[in-house]
């Protein structure tokens, strides 16, 4: 999901499904990852479509600037 919207109808029932069976799983919401990784010093640096309406995250660490 991105911003809080399914990207395909597939992915909707998809999460429905994953929820179905489980109510802590689920298709997770990009700006809820980016939340989360930010605490641990990862940024949202590349954002990448797959096939079947698919998307791949890939975070960076945040550089540490010496003085």
């Amino acid at each position: 999901m991105q911003s809080g919207i399914h990207t395909a109808p597939s992915n909707a029932a998809f999460d429905a499904d994953l929820k179905r069976r489980n109510p802590h799983w689920g298709v997770r919401d990009v700006d809820d990852l980016v939340g989360s990784a930010a605490p641990h010093d990862l940024d949202l640096h590349e954002t990448v479509k797959m096939p079947a309406d698919n998307i791949s995250l890939v975070f960076s660490r945040r550089r540490v600037r010496l003085k």
